[in-house]
């Protein structure tokens, strides 16, 4: 499930990350992306984890081992990565959304609205970090 929300306040990285170069700016967004998302996987790991009404602890578990973070590249200026399901777990998303038959039990947009201000603030820190790193490497 793709997520998307502004972060003005990571406007001031900006001017840091343009004098980095496209290469290192890319890895550092790329790694501040990454630790961002994996607190919205977490908590959807969590939530999914937390049980369903319809389906056993077997196949909750089943989903939340079978969620993870997802490198979905560049387009442009955008760096891109969501939270998906892969293999057998493929019914989460009727889980989330629900069927003509089943109500929705969705566990992916309350992570990802719960944690979004966590991601952000993971993200803003790392990219610190990694700013830090490597004007710190040229210091």
């Amino acid at each position: 499930m793709d997520f998307s929300f502004t972060t003005p306040n990571l406007a001031a990285y900006e001017q840091h990350l343009i004098a980095m170069g496209t290469k290192n700016a890319r890895a550092a967004g790329r790694k501040a992306l990454r630790q961002g998302t994996n607190v919205v996987l977490a908590e959807s790991r969590a939530l999914v984890s937390a049980g369903h009404p319809k389906f056993p602890a077997k196949v909750t578990g089943l989903m939340a081992r079978s969620l993870y973070t997802h490198d979905r590249g560049i387009m442009g200026d955008t760096i891109l990565f969501s939270v998906d399901l892969k293999g057998l777990a493929f019914y989460g998303r009727f889980v989330e959304f629900g069927t003509s038959r089943s109500r929705a039990y969705p566990f992916m947009r309350p992570a990802a609205e719960n944690t979004a201000q966590e991601a952000v603030g993971v993200m803003a820190a790392t990219l610190a970090v990694e700013i830090q790193g490597y004007w710190g490497s040229f210091g």
